[in-house]
């Protein structure tokens, strides 16, 4: 893969024995390092909210399930993709990342996770990962979608992924003292990578609408913009909230999901606001 080339030369420049491993099919026998890479995200991962799938995906990674049997894959709904940084044939840092379908011929890429251990943060691996997955999604996910379902034209209109929001956890989570530096952290890096706070009450739809809303959602678009259009938010709303439940029906219905179509009903448009 050509992209590969000039992002390794980099890596070399930080981990010189490190190297590059792309799973974008689980029936691979690459498939196999997501079993350490939910390990060791299962063990540093700071959200209580988010350690029950965390914890229920790496059970079925441990009882040597096939991936096949993994609802999400047997379904064939999944375009998950994840790049792992390896050293000494264990992951160090990764990201999963996806391609939405927003509309017709209007795409988006998600964010779901990226993550580095704790002894190899600082050194640029996370900028080196958003920066190869957004590359990957411009250069080999969308032209193999327009391929695929023969496009005339396609448009790719950003970034989105959502982070923890340093207010809401102060008020809602008595541990937020025990992260706020990494978050501090966490809130200048997505700011260098140029993404914006979409400016609405966001909660994440398959928390359910009693959960405690402790995230933002963020935003890095293509192009100079000061807002996003209501219709292009809601439509990514909708598709995540498919993306996160596996169900379509139970999607459109799902009560954190309306709220927040309620909300947003009758703003054209909806600011996006600096991190920092």
């Amino acid at each position: 893969m050509k992209i590969l080339t000039k992002y390794q030369e980099q890596l070399k420049n930080i981990i010189p024995d490190g190297s590059f491993v792309i799973v974008n099919n689980p029936q691979t026998a690459k498939f196999k390092y997501l079993k350490e890479y939910y390990k060791f995200l299962h063990a540093d991962f700071p959200l209580k909210s988010e350690l029950p799938t965390l914890k229920e995906f790496t059970q079925v990674l441990e009882k040597d399930h096939t991936p096949a049997s993994i609802p999400k894959f047997k379904k064939g709904e999944s375009k998950e993709n994840w790049i792992f940084i390896i050293k000494n044939k264990k992951p160090i840092a990764t990201i999963n990342f996806d391609l939405l379908c927003l509309a017709p011929e209007v795409y988006a890429g998600l964010i779901i996770f990226i993550h580095t251990k704790k002894e190899c943060r600082g050194l640029g691996l996370g900028e080196l990962l958003l920066n190869l997955a957004e590359d990957l999604i411009k250069k080999e996910l969308l032209p193999a979608q327009k391929i695929k379902w023969n496009l005339k034209h396609l448009k790719y209109i950003g970034l989105f992924a959502e982070i923890n929001d340093l207010k809401k956890m102060a008020d809602k989570n008595k541990n937020y003292k025990k992260y706020q530096k990494d978050n501090k952290k966490l809130l200048n890096f997505w700011h260098k990578m140029k993404f914006k706070k979409i400016d609405f009450n966001y909660n994440q739809p398959s928390f359910g609408a009693g959960a405690v809303p402790i995230l933002s959602l963020i935003y890095k678009s293509s192009a100079t913009v000061k807002s996003i259009p209501q219709k292009t938010l809601i439509n990514f709303l909708e598709r995540f909230t498919e993306f996160t439940i596996s169900n379509k029906t139970a999607a459109r219905r799902d009560p954190t999901l309306n709220k927040m179509e309620k909300e947003l009903k009758g703003r054209k448009k909806i600011k996006l606001t600096n991190l920092k």
